[in-house]
């Protein structure tokens, strides 16, 4: 697993780089082991960004976040073609 060493100690800022990238992937579902490697960060650091910003992965899976919502009115007619398409595929494979 790569460890994020910072240069130099700094402040986190949920706004901007890295530390937002951070919270947004989280608020997309996404684990920690594809935020370290987007990121740079340990988990520990992703962690403690998330509970800066209150964000919980768990509010998105479960479809309780306003953004989890919104994919899901605006994903559903792409999604259902897909899923269907790859039905097919399946039950007609022998």
């Amino acid at each position: 697993m790569p460890q994020h060493t910072p240069v130099h100690a700094r402040r986190v800022n949920l706004l901007h780089g890295e530390d937002f990238h951070c919270v947004m992937l989280a608020s997309l579902g996404f684990s920690s082991r594809l935020i370290q490697t987007r990121t740079g960060l340990s988990s520990g650091q992703i962690g403690y960004r998330l509970r800066m910003g209150s964000i919980k992965r768990q509010d998105y899976r479960n479809g309780n976040s306003q953004l989890a919502a919104r994919i899901l009115n605006q994903s559903h007619r792409i999604a259902v073609g897909e899923v269907r398409s790859q039905i097919k595929k399946v039950l007609s494979s022998p």
